[in-house]
Protein backbone atom coordinates (compact mmCIF):
# COMPACT_ATOMS: atom_id res chain seq x y z
CA UNK A 1 0.00 0.00 0.00
CA UNK A 2 2.73 2.56 0.78
CA UNK A 3 4.10 2.37 -3.14
CA UNK A 4 0.51 2.80 -3.83
CA UNK A 5 0.64 5.74 -1.95
CA UNK A 6 3.82 7.34 -3.05
CA UNK A 7 2.75 6.43 -6.63
CA UNK A 8 -0.25 8.70 -6.06
CA UNK A 9 1.55 11.49 -4.23
CA UNK A 10 4.15 11.36 -7.44
CA UNK A 11 1.56 12.03 -10.10
CA UNK A 12 0.04 14.59 -7.69
CA UNK A 13 3.46 16.22 -8.12
CA UNK A 14 4.10 15.63 -11.46
CA UNK A 15 0.54 17.34 -11.73
CA UNK A 16 0.72 20.21 -9.79
CA UNK A 17 4.30 21.34 -11.25
CA UNK A 18 2.63 21.18 -15.12
CA UNK A 19 -0.22 23.45 -14.14
CA UNK A 20 1.64 26.02 -12.13
CA UNK A 21 3.81 25.77 -15.49
CA UNK A 22 1.20 26.42 -17.75
CA UNK A 23 -0.46 29.05 -15.27
CA UNK A 24 2.80 31.12 -14.62
CA UNK A 25 4.77 30.44 -18.00
CA UNK A 26 3.80 34.27 -19.23
CA UNK A 27 5.53 35.76 -15.92
CA UNK A 28 8.82 34.17 -17.00
CA UNK A 29 9.43 31.67 -13.92
CA UNK A 30 11.60 29.09 -13.98
CA UNK A 31 10.15 25.52 -14.04
CA UNK A 32 8.21 24.69 -10.73
CA UNK A 33 9.81 22.23 -8.22
CA UNK A 34 6.96 21.49 -5.67
CA UNK A 35 7.60 20.96 -2.65
CA UNK A 36 4.93 19.19 -0.79
CA UNK A 37 4.15 21.91 2.28
CA UNK A 38 1.12 19.05 3.80
CA UNK A 39 -0.87 16.59 3.01
CA UNK A 40 -4.31 15.27 4.11
CA UNK A 41 -7.25 13.27 3.43
CA UNK A 42 -10.88 14.60 3.69
CA UNK A 43 -13.98 13.27 4.34
CA UNK A 44 -17.29 14.42 3.75
CA UNK A 45 -20.57 13.23 4.77
CA UNK A 46 -24.16 14.68 5.06
CA UNK A 47 -23.90 15.23 9.02
CA UNK A 48 -23.76 18.48 10.88
CA UNK A 49 -19.83 19.73 10.56
CA UNK A 50 -19.00 16.99 8.09
CA UNK A 51 -21.21 17.92 4.75
CA UNK A 52 -18.80 21.27 3.31
CA UNK A 53 -16.13 23.59 3.96
CA UNK A 54 -17.12 26.96 3.69
CA UNK A 55 -15.78 29.59 1.17
CA UNK A 56 -11.90 30.10 1.70
CA UNK A 57 -8.39 30.32 0.65
CA UNK A 58 -5.32 28.64 1.58
CA UNK A 59 -2.79 29.81 3.60
CA UNK A 60 -0.78 33.13 2.54
CA UNK A 61 2.48 31.54 2.23
CA UNK A 62 1.42 28.45 -0.04
CA UNK A 63 2.10 28.94 -3.87
CA UNK A 64 -1.33 26.32 -4.73
CA UNK A 65 -2.79 23.03 -3.83
CA UNK A 66 -4.45 20.40 -5.57
CA UNK A 67 -7.05 18.53 -4.40
CA UNK A 68 -8.03 14.89 -5.77
CA UNK A 69 -11.38 12.70 -5.34
CA UNK A 70 -10.71 9.94 -3.88
CA UNK A 71 -12.58 5.83 -4.49
CA UNK A 72 -15.38 5.54 -1.72
CA UNK A 73 -17.56 2.45 -1.26
CA UNK A 74 -20.04 4.19 -0.38
CA UNK A 75 -21.42 6.30 -3.42
CA UNK A 76 -22.24 10.45 -2.88
CA UNK A 77 -24.99 13.04 -3.91
CA UNK A 78 -23.60 16.70 -4.31
CA UNK A 79 -20.50 17.31 -3.12
CA UNK A 80 -17.68 19.11 -5.22
CA UNK A 81 -15.91 22.28 -5.48
CA UNK A 82 -16.98 25.67 -6.43
CA UNK A 83 -13.91 27.66 -7.51
CA UNK A 84 -14.29 31.91 -7.65
CA UNK A 85 -12.10 33.97 -9.46
CA UNK A 86 -11.87 37.52 -8.16
CA UNK A 87 -13.49 37.50 -4.53
CA UNK A 88 -16.44 35.79 -3.94
CA UNK A 89 -18.34 38.43 -2.89
CA UNK A 90 -17.85 39.96 -6.41
CA UNK A 91 -16.81 37.34 -8.46
CA UNK A 92 -15.20 37.62 -12.42
CA UNK A 93 -16.86 33.93 -12.58
CA UNK A 94 -17.16 31.10 -10.70
CA UNK A 95 -16.68 27.11 -11.58
CA UNK A 96 -18.05 23.92 -10.57
CA UNK A 97 -16.02 20.45 -10.35
CA UNK A 98 -18.18 17.53 -9.61
CA UNK A 99 -14.49 15.71 -8.23
CA UNK A 100 -15.35 12.14 -8.36
CA UNK A 101 -12.62 9.52 -8.05
CA UNK A 102 -9.23 10.56 -9.76
CA UNK A 103 -10.46 13.84 -10.89
CA UNK A 104 -7.80 16.51 -9.78
CA UNK A 105 -7.96 20.24 -9.39
CA UNK A 106 -5.35 22.80 -9.06
CA UNK A 107 -5.64 25.90 -7.07
CA UNK A 108 -3.27 28.98 -7.64
CA UNK A 109 -2.36 30.83 -4.42
CA UNK A 110 -5.33 32.92 -3.10
CA UNK A 111 -8.07 31.03 -4.78
CA UNK A 112 -11.40 31.59 -3.24
CA UNK A 113 -12.96 27.96 -3.35
CA UNK A 114 -15.60 26.05 -0.98
CA UNK A 115 -16.05 22.01 -0.71
CA UNK A 116 -19.93 22.12 -1.31
CA UNK A 117 -22.78 19.84 0.86
CA UNK A 118 -22.69 16.67 0.46
CA UNK A 119 -26.43 15.30 0.65
CA UNK A 120 -25.79 11.37 1.01
CA UNK A 121 -22.44 8.68 0.91
CA UNK A 122 -19.26 9.84 1.36
CA UNK A 123 -16.83 11.87 -0.46
CA UNK A 124 -13.15 11.25 0.07
CA UNK A 125 -10.32 13.50 -1.50
CA UNK A 126 -6.73 14.29 -0.53
CA UNK A 127 -5.50 17.66 -0.01
CA UNK A 128 -2.12 18.54 -0.77
CA UNK A 129 -0.32 22.39 -0.10
CA UNK A 130 2.91 23.37 -1.84
CA UNK A 131 5.47 25.75 -2.23
CA UNK A 132 6.45 26.06 -5.97
CA UNK A 133 10.10 26.41 -5.52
Amino acid sequence: RAACGDALLAACDATFARCYDALHAREGRATCRPRRLQSFITRYRPLPGEASLPKHVDGISLDGSLVVGLPTSRPFEGGGLTVWEGHPDEPVASHFFPMRAGDACFLDRLVWHQANPVTSGERWAIVIFYKAK
